[in-house]
Parts: C-alpha cells; structure tokens; sequence
C-alpha cells in the first residue's frame, strides 16, 4: 500500500500576483491561458527632468505551467521608441520550477526596442526540462529603460512588464474493470508508485484521487512531476522528458480515450497502454502489449489535452 496521501485539491490550484506588485493569492483554477503571475508597471507624470524608468515585481507562482510569457507594455515602446535613440527596454527574471523533484532555475532576460516585439515566449522544455514542471516562480523580475528619457511635458503610462502563464488540470488515466460476483466495479489508475519521480515504474492501482494518480496530457506527452510516461523496451516508467514534441518516439503517445469515454493509449502502431487482465492488480507495473490483446485493460479514460 502506498504512503502517500496528499490531497489533490491545491494541485490545480493557480498562484497569482496582481499586475503592480501586489503580494501571490492562490485558488483552484480550470486549465487557462494568460493568467497573471507577476508584473510591475509605472503611471505618473514627471515635467522638465531626466529620468531612467525602473519597476521590479514582487514573485509570483503558477501550478501547471504549460507556457510562460514576459510581455513589455508598448505604451512606452509606441511613445518613445522611434523618437529616442537608444531607448527601449531591458527585462530580466528568474525562472525556478519544480521538475523531477528538484527545483530548475532558468535566468531569463530579453530586450524590447520595438511595440510589435514586445513578448518573450518561455519554452519549458528548452529551459527546465519538462512542458509541464508542477509549478513555476517568477522571481526577481525587472523592467529598465535603455537611456534617460526627459519629459518636457510629457506622461509616462503604464512603463513596466507583467508575466503571465498557461497551465492545465491534472486529471487520472483509468481503466474499468467488469463488475465482481458481488456486484462492485473496480476503476484502476495509472499510478506512480509513491508518488516518486524518474525511474519509477507506473503501476495498475485503485484509484484514489490522491496526487500520485495525476497527469496531465501535453502534445502527445503524457507528464506527472514533471517527468513523462516512456515505453522502456515495454514496461512503462517515468523518465524525463526529452526535449520537445515528437522529439523521443518512446515517449510519444496517441491518447483516444477521454475524460467521459474510454479508448486506446498507443506508443507506435499497434502497441496499446494495457493492464493486467487477470490476478493480483495493484502493484502490478503497466506494460505496452499489442493492442487488443488484454481488451478492456487497454481502454483508458485520460485528461484532455493540453496544447501549446
């Protein structure tokens, strides 16, 4: 039996930091797009004087990142920019997420000199290993002006940067197994043996709703703690992630089936997510067999896909 217990409520839970530095607030969230994180922003007016406009964020958190995206507002970059030379606009931060067990942390920093690019777009895989780490906090954000700019009359309107995140809700891989002589079903969940990280078989277990029973389906990779599902010469372990999309066939998986229908999980053609059909079955490690050899074993309930 396993040991771990953690109740799965706050694991969908979206840390958030208001736009202007206000202090992170959390609550349980559907899988969205463009949720705030953190950001920082300046709107005064300062006559006759050479300023070099600066704001910092305080650290904000999101749960189930599937995107991270640093955006500069353009209404400094449309006013300024173009008229100034040299100005534009440096943002530097820190990414730190939770993959695999440890913390990751990414330096993340660009520089806006135009209103059309004005955006930086994280890739998760590229700079923590995992699309999809368990959490993600912007650290140390920070927006600066590349020069001076002296304001003869003029106002400064929303000069800063904001944050902001994808994420998607964790959700079981299960199967339905017939009925018992006394009448009670049983559903059998993809499990992730105490709730541990790469190298650990998945194995059938009751399902509990507990975090150990928990995935999230992003481009065709199937991810818990931010390590993927991988066919390993036929048994099913996490392993981490390689690289992006399509990058490691072994970890590639077509899912069929939904949060409301069963179908197959397949890792190549023909070769299907299964179950054992018969004897003891918690405990027993998930293999991939030819599909329709074990029937309703290979017919999983899965989270819906995430896109990114």
């Amino acid at each position: 039996m396993r040991n771990i217990r953690a109740a799965v409520a706050a694991f969908a839970a979206t840390g958030l930091a208001a736009f202007g530095a206000l202090a992170a607030t959390g609550g349980v969230a559907n899988a969205a797009q463009d949720l705030s994180i953190t950001g920082c922003s300046i709107n005064t007016a300062l006559v006759g004087v050479q300023i070099l406009p600066t704001c910092e964020a305080s650290d904000g958190t999101i749960y189930n990142a599937t995107q991270v995206t640093a955006t500069v507002d353009p209404t400094f970059l449309q006013e300024f920019v173009g008229h100034i030379t040299g100005t534009g606009v440096d943002v530097s931060y820190k990414l730190v997420c939770s993959v695999d067990g440890s913390w990751v942390t990414a330096y993340e920093h660009f520089q806006a000199n135009d209103w059309h690019h004005n955006t930086q777009v994280v890739n998760l895989s590229d700079a923590v290993g995992s699309p999809e780490p368990n959490q993600c906090t912007v650290k140390d954000l920070r927006a600066k002006s590349l020069a001076s700019v002296s304001l003869l009359g003029h106002r400064i309107l929303g000069f800063g940067v904001s944050v902001k995140g994808d994420n998607g809700v964790p959700g079981a891989i299960w199967a339905q197994y017939p009925n018992s002589t006394s009448g009670a079903g049983s559903t059998v969940c993809a499990d992730d043996t105490g709730n541990m990280n790469a190298g650990t078989h998945i194995q059938a277990f009751q399902c509990e709703q507990d975090l150990a029973d928990q995935w999230l389906q992003v481009s065709h990779q199937l991810i818990h703690n931010g390590d993927c599902m991988t066919n390993v010469g036929g048994n099913v372990k996490l392993e981490k992630c390689e690289g992006g999309k399509w990058s490691a066939p072994n970890q590639t998986w077509w899912v069929k089936g939904t949060p409301m229908t069963a179908g197959q999980i397949t890792n190549g053609k023909g070769w299907c997510l299964s179950s054992p059909a018969t004897g003891m079955v918690d405990g027993s490690h998930l293999t991939v067999q030819h599909c329709g050899a074990n029937g309703y074993v290979q017919m999983w309930k899965a989270p819906a896909n995430t896109p990114v």
